[in-house]
C-alpha cells in the first residue's frame, strides 16, 4: 500500500493561535486537493516554537516585560482535547487525510 504524504514545513503565526489555525486549515485543504492522505506539520506548530525567546530571564532577574512576553506563550498553548483540536480534526477529515500536528499543549494550568 501506497500513499502520498505531505510534509508542511511552514512557520505558524506566533502566539496567535486564531491565525494559526486559519493558515492551518488552508494548508490542510491544498494537501487534501493534491491527493494526500497524510499531512504533517512542524513541531509546536500551533503556536509557535519559542526560539530564541528569552522572556528577558536571568538567573534571579525577570522583568515585566518577559513576563508578559511568557504570558503571551502560554496563553497561546492549547488544551487536548479542545476546540482547537476539534477543529483540526474537522479540516482534516473535510480534506480526507490524517494528520499530525506540533502543537504546545496546556494541562491542568501549566505547559
Amino acid at each position: 500500500m501506497t500513499f502520498k504524504a505531505a510534509v508542511i514545513q511552514a512557520g505558524a503565526v506566533p502566539f496567535d493561535i486564531e491565525a494559526s489555525l486559519a493558515k492551518a486549515e488552508v494548508l490542510i485543504a491544498e494537501a487534501g486537493a493534491q491527493g494526500c492522505r497524510l499531512a504533517v506539520f512542524p513541531e509546536a506548530y500551533i503556536s509557535a516554537y519559542p526560539k530564541e525567546q528569552s522572556y528577558e530571564i536571568s538567573v534571579g532577574v525577570r522583568t515585566d516585560a518577559g513576563r508578559e512576553e511568557f504570558r503571551r506563550y502560554v496563553d497561546s498553548a492549547i488544551e487536548i482535547p479542545g476546540a482547537e483540536t476539534e477543529r483540526l480534526g474537522q479540516a482534516a477529515a473535510a480534506a480526507g487525510l490524517y494528520l499530525v500536528m506540533g502543537v504546545i499543549e496546556r494541562e491542568a494550568g501549566t505547559l
